[in-house]
């Protein structure tokens, strides 16, 4: 064993210092770690949203059929609470701020100075992952909504605001997003259903340009 160990190149650790190379290498290390589980957390976001609107169009279609399968029944938390949302919101932000302090941490005097962004990262990362995907259901509930009154005529945005009792500003934001979907147009002041033969010629203006929604009264900017 003596030996072996006498035959390794000069140890990493002298002392109470780092080898300049190893503090190079880590912080490196650090920050592509960081980077690597950021895209698996942005990846982990559109999953999320992708699965809830996919159980949303089973539990309807199971709905229309009658029946209770996998996607009525399915359970919603443990304990009240804990869902993939929660553990996404504490696995990814660890990570990252676990990647951040390695990062920081051989560049630093003090390991404070790693602690600090690494703790920023961690504490807005798990917020804004729990507010972003509360927002989820609400938002689709609300485009569901509008399709559901442009389903039976046309509307404008003043008459689907009324008929719905929405919040306007919102409800722009779920029209625009419908209109860069390709699934609702607007002609002569007039929110429609797009057919797919319909969806090439008048979406292509709302979807390209994100032309700004016309209301009843005017124009919204």
């Amino acid at each position: 064993m003596e030996s072996l160990c006498r035959s390794f190149p000069r140890p990493l650790f002298s002392g109470s210092s780092f080898d300049p190379k190893l503090s190079q290498a880590l912080t490196a290390i650090g920050a592509f770690g960081f980077l690597f589980t950021l895209g698996l957390f942005v990846y982990e976001l559109f999953g999320i949203k992708k699965c809830h609107y996919l159980m949303t169009v089973g539990e309807r279609l199971e709905a229309d059929l009658g029946i209770m399968g996998q996607f009525r029944r399915r359970p919603q938390c443990v304990a009240g609470f804990l869902n993939e949302r929660v553990a996404t919101s504490i696995i990814y932000p660890a990570s990252m701020a676990a990647w951040l302090f390695v990062a920081f941490f051989f560049t630093s005097d003090t390991a404070l100075v790693a602690f600090i962004p690494a703790a920023i990262v961690l504490i807005l990362g798990s917020i804004l992952t729990i507010v972003g995907a509360r927002r989820i259901g609400p938002e689709q509930d609300r485009e569901e909504q509008v399709l559901d009154r442009l389903r039976d005529k046309p509307l404008s945005l003043d008459e689907l605001a009324q008929g719905l009792d929405a919040n306007q500003k919102k409800l722009e934001r779920t029209v625009r997003r419908l209109q860069h979907q390709g699934d609702i147009c607007e002609a002569k002041g007039q929110l429609q259903l797009a057919s797919p033969t319909r969806k090439a010629t008048l979406c292509d203006e709302s979807r390209g340009a994100q032309a700004p929604v016309s209301r009843a009264r005017g124009h919204v900017e």
